[in-house]
């Protein structure tokens, strides 16, 4: 039994619920899904090419509304925002999220995600980037 199910009194429901998911992996499921990675790095690498940024915006969706009791939107919001923020870090790639304004009266942030070595050039753009947008407090 992984380290920590073993220790799952001091996880959160949530976090320990994505472990014991984690611990019914197959070694097929597992190696599906590397073999999805390795075909998302590859179209992440032929879009990201030096010089270029994916620009998207940081989460698919705006938050679901704090008082929904049954927490079914924030996981289905997790699950989009996953799906969306992870793709920089399965393929290697720097990401970095600015501020962008608001929607709704909640933030939103803007994603730039630079090809492989650009991680100066993808923090001097959010250098550039930062006074132009609307913050404020």
């Amino acid at each position: 039994m992984p380290f920590a199910l073993t220790h799952a009194d001091g996880l959160s429901p949530a976090i320990r619920e994505r472990f014991e998911i984690a611990s019914r992996v197959t070694p097929e499921e597992a190696k599906l899904g590397r073999d999805m990675r390795a075909e998302a790095k590859r179209r992440l690498l032929d879009l990201a090419r030096p010089g270029t940024m994916i620009v998207m915006p940081t989460t698919p969706t705006l938050p679901p509304e704090r008082d929904i009791p049954d927490g079914a939107s924030t996981a289905e919001f997790r699950t989009m925002t996953l799906g969306s923020s992870c793709l920089a870090g399965h393929a290697g790639l720097p990401q970095v999220s600015i501020p962008a304004g608001t929607a709704a009266g909640c933030p939103v942030g803007v994603s730039f995600i630079g090809w492989e070595g650009g991680d100066k050039a993808l923090l001097d753009l959010a250098v550039r980037l930062a006074p132009l947008v609307a913050h404020k407090a």
